[in-house]
């Protein structure tokens, strides 16, 4: 994104920040009533509790600068292409990068002509995983379970996004870039000689990030937990073999062709799809709402065939 955009996205932030605070003053001032607070439904206590959880995880993220993430949105195509951009450190997850990926999923959640999100890594590098010094520098149990929730937090929205959204991998992603791609994406391109790792166990942790369930939805829990345990860097024909990724491609122009090509139908044609393949809304309602729309009107006006003509014979 450009300095404008990335300003948006601060201040956004800053204010989401200032209505969870709000939010969890009046938590805080509730809690000397006792029973009144026990009669609250309980999805505003969950509601509050998770304002609360996100403010204080904001807090600790903003101690881990390091990187940015850019934005870019394309209205003619509908696509936006999100890089993460770091590459003194391999594209690593700092608090700023994390920070910076929940203000692009709010921004892209309000672009109402968007169809695809593809998101990739500077300096031919997807991601290396989680920053060492945030991790050096977390050392409770408390700010390990605020990290990894946040994160979830982060990928859950933009994997809920209307777009479709593919991660193309170039050189590696590793632990949780791993689940970055797996659990913010719907869709996984490697070029390649590009591998994908859950190397966690390497570092004497399970994946925290939603990383675990995205994969074991993939390829099927007994291979999720053969690829988590083991720690194995999985290149890419293997893991087109096994579901993990969806197609090889050779570069971030090839990427961009290939999601293209599966967001070329009008966006709320798109969009229905997406909703619809991820369970966000019921498969018969966003049907009914497409079929008298101007996609299909146009679509029998021009008499549109689905299989080639048959080549006249001599």
């Amino acid at each position: 994104m450009d300095e404008r955009q990335h300003e948006v996205c601060k201040n956004n932030r800053i204010k989401t920040i200032a209505a969870a605070g709000e939010n969890d003053v009046n938590h805080e001032s509730r809690e000397n009533v006792g029973d009144e607070m026990q009669r609250w439904p309980n999805n505003i206590c969950r509601r509050l509790s998770t304002a609360s959880l996100l403010t204080n995880a904001r807090l600790l993220l903003a101690r881990f600068p390091g990187g940015r993430v850019d934005l870019s949105q394309d209205q003619q195509t509908g696509i936006a292409t999100v890089r993460l951009d770091r590459p003194d450190k391999k594209n690593a997850i700092s608090g700023q990068i994390l920070l910076d990926l929940e203000a692009v999923a709010d921004a892209l959640s309000e672009w109402s002509g968007g169809k695809g999100l593809l998101l990739h890594g500077s300096g031919h590098f997807f991601c290396s995983g989680g920053d060492l010094a945030m991790s050096k520098d977390t050392s409770t149990n408390e700010e390990g379970l605020l990290l990894a929730q946040f994160a979830q937090h982060v990928f859950t929205k933009l994997r809920s996004l209307p777009l479709v959204s593919a991660a193309f991998v170039e050189g590696a992603a590793l632990g949780g870039g791993a689940e970055l791609a797996t659990a913010a994406c719907d869709w996984r391109l490697l070029a390649p000689t590009a591998k994908l790792g859950f190397v966690h166990v390497r570092m004497g942790l399970s994946p925290g990030w939603g990383g675990t369930a995205a994969l074991s939805r993939l390829v099927g829990p007994s291979r999720a937990l053969e690829l988590i345990t083991s720690g194995r860097l999985v290149a890419c024909q293997e893991a087109i073999a096994v579901g993990l990724v969806t197609d090889e491609v050779d570069d971030l122009e090839a990427a961009t062709r290939w999601l293209q090509a599966r967001t070329a139908a009008p966006v709320e044609v798109v969009r229905a799809c997406k909703e619809a393949a991820t369970g966000a809304r019921d498969e018969a309602e966003l049907h009914a709402k497409l079929w008298a729309g101007e996609a299909k009107l146009e679509a029998l006006r021009k008499r549109v065939k689905h299989l080639a003509p048959k080549a006249q014979k001599d």
